[in-house]
């Protein structure tokens, strides 16, 4: 006989009530709430994948005249100073119309962001794209938009505003999209849990709708500490000299030439060449806080459906712990080239605030895999997550709406649509009379001739106004009047 459902069903039901003691609603009660933690804080601590005598490469940003790291506690070198040419590009000239500028030298610096919260949230929301185990779990969807040369399909869970992302706030799901967004601003989770559980995982801001601003329940973030910025430095040998150019190719001419900028002669230069860790006190760090508190706000129902509360909260738990885990899961933190990080040691658990009574239980559940995708399945089961494929689309006539903000252009083109409209009904009222004319037994060739070229008209009038049609979408509907028909004038 095997036993081993029988011991994932009772493994799961312990699950469930270790999580409902830790977020359940008669647990987060007010008082009861003050003995549990607010949060849960994962620290990794990670090294280059060449070790840390190698330099690794953070994110960078653009700066007053450079790339630039995000540097914190900056030191500086006493007095030194170097000096950068910076070339006037407008300019055909070589170095004598250069400018030069001083530059500080940094000599260390306290902290240096590796990479960002917004970065880290795009890197751990993929899973349940990538992961065959983990795409199951969330509603898997697609969004399009018009594109030249493609569709413009891409699947929800990629969008950078998530719910709130133009293209599903403005697709054919916009009403229902709304109503979800709504709900949950008034305390009711369940339509955005049933279609985008992620945006209350990741966070979004309905800035441009209703303005539903909600944080990220998961933050992660990764940052090296007590490091020493580096400068790269490379050199690019041509084929050419500059007298050698000059004398085979332009034949001692005089012009103006810039051989290195076109690759010909020699191209020294520098820039970011990463951050090495102080070999006493540096260090890098993975560092993700999962705010329970933020979990136990949620409810679902209206009045709130208790069974469902508990079941929302327990799969966004087992959803986060998956996502945090992701990269973890894979070997190595392969951020961007020049910075592959790996974990040194196990991942350290930490309850931020009032320690829980069953402490080792639940770090145990928060890394266990196979336990949280149970949970997560389960949960939906009660919520009714939607798993079939929906797909989001916004029509050009919705972006054209929403783009243009000019009433006298919008009125423009509703006008040239309905003359059109007008234009096209005249030619084939002429058309069928002339028709009607060279129909008979008794018609001349002339006449038949004549019916022809009205309906060829006709037929050109009627492509004209459809493709404006088309192109105009929602801008212009049949009850919509053309200035010309609003002054009577009527086809001859």
């Amino acid at each position: 006989m095997n036993t081993q459902p029988n011991e994932q069903k009772k493994q799961l039901e312990t699950d469930i009530a270790l999580l409902d003691e830790l977020l359940g609603v008669e647990a987060r009660k007010p008082g009861k709430a003050a003995a549990l933690p607010a949060a849960i804080r994962i620290i990794e601590s990670l090294e280059p994948a060449g070790g840390k005598s190698i330099p690794v490469f953070p994110a960078s940003y653009a700066g007053d005249d450079e790339s630039t790291y995000d540097l914190s506690g900056i030191e500086y070198d006493e007095g030194e100073t170097v000096t950068r040419r910076l070339k006037n590009k407008d300019s055909a000239t070589r170095l004598e119309n250069d400018t030069t500028k001083v530059v500080r030298r940094i000599k260390s610096a306290r902290l240096c962001a590796v990479d960002s919260p917004q970065s880290q949230a795009n890197r751990m929301e993929p899973a349940f794209i990538e992961d065959d185990e983990l795409r199951p779990l969330v509603p898997q969807a697609t969004a399009s938009i018009p594109k030249r040369g493609n569709d413009g399909t891409e699947s929800i869970l990629t969008l950078p505003h998530r719910v709130a992302d133009f293209r599903v706030r403005l697709s054919n799901h916009a009403e229902t999209v709304a109503l979800a967004i709504k709900a949950f601003a008034k305390g009711d989770a369940l339509p955005l849990l049933k279609t985008f559980p992620t945006s209350i995982l990741f966070g979004f801001w309905d800035s441009r709708g209703q303005g539903t601003k909600h944080a990220r329940i998961l933050l992660s973030r990764i940052d090296a500490h007590n490091i020493i910025p580096c400068r790269r430095r490379s050199q690019y040998t041509g084929p050419y000299s500059e007298d050698e150019f000059r004398e085979v190719i332009l034949d001692h001419g005089k012009e103006a030439i810039r051989l290195s900028e076109s690759g010909f002669t020699q191209t020294p230069g520098q820039s970011l060449g990463g951050i090495l860790l102080d070999d006493r006190i540096g260090k890098i760090e993975r560092i993700s806080v999962l705010s329970l508190s933020d979990i136990a706000r949620i409810n679902c129902g209206n009045p709130h459906n208790l069974d469902q509360t508990n079941a929302a909260r327990r799969y966004l738990f087992a959803l986060a712990a998956l996502a945090e885990g992701y990269e973890r899961s894979k070997g190595s933190h392969r951020l961007r080239s020049g910075c592959e990080l790996i974990a040194i040691g196990t991942p350290e658990l930490e309850f931020r605030g009032a320690q829980p009574s069953e402490t080792k239980a639940i770090r145990e559940l928060y890394l266990t895999r196979d336990r949280l995708i149970a949970i997560a399945k389960q949960s939906m089961t009660v919520l009714e997550v939607e798993t079939e494929v929906k797909s989001y689309a916004v029509s050009s006539a919705i972006l054209k709406v929403t783009a243009m903000q000019d009433e006298k252009e919008i009125k423009k083109i509703r006008e040239e649509v309905g003359n059109l409209k007008l234009a096209w009904e005249k030619v084939e009222r002429v058309a069928k009379n002339a028709e009607a004319k060279a129909a008979g037994d008794n018609a001349k060739e002339k006449d038949r001739k004549a019916a022809e070229d009205k309906r060829k008209k006709a037929d050109e009038a009627k492509n004209k106004f459809e493709e404006a049609l088309n192109e105009a979408g929602d801008l212009w509907t049949s009850n919509e009047i053309s200035e010309n028909e609003n002054n009577g004038e009527e086809a001859q």
